[in-house]
């Protein structure tokens, strides 16, 4: 998989790594060599994904991202999640579409403890981007 070199303290690793293969993605004609590298990318994100539906977006294995960086739990996992999906409609395999819908469940859970529009926001496009793939 592809990894960024800049510790998640400068530039989120999840964040870019998803913002990065959302963009590859959406372009009109992406060649081959780009939809390859975003399945890469996507590859990175899949070893954030925790058993529980979570996105772990910090660095250390034992961080609680939570802990670490607070603001991020609304941003990078919704986008990490949008990523995985719209990997899917390039290359749909189960585990995204499982990755997806555990996020989706995990994400809606803590949205209704702790309310927050960019978690919504972020959220809700993978949500309808799956949804739209798979009825």
């Amino acid at each position: 998989c592809r990894v960024p070199v800049n510790a998640s303290i400068v530039c989120n690793r999840v964040g870019f790594v998803a913002t990065l293969a959302l963009a590859v993605y959406e372009l009109p004609a992406p060649g081959e060599k780009l939809l390859q590298d975003a399945e890469k990318l996507c590859a990175f994100l899949r070893r954030s994904l925790r058993t529980d539906g979570s996105v772990h977006y910090t660095d250390g294995a034992t961080d609680v991202p939570a802990q670490v960086a607070p603001a991020g739990i609304n941003e990078y996992p919704g986008l990490a999640l949008q990523a995985l999906a719209a990997s899917n409609r390039h290359a749909p395999t189960e585990w995204k579409k499982d990755a997806v819908k555990r996020g989706v469940t995990h994400y809606h859970l803590r949205f209704r403890a702790h309310p927050h529009p960019l978690l919504a926001a972020t959220v809700l496009p993978a949500a309808a981007d799956l949804y739209a793939q798979t009825k």
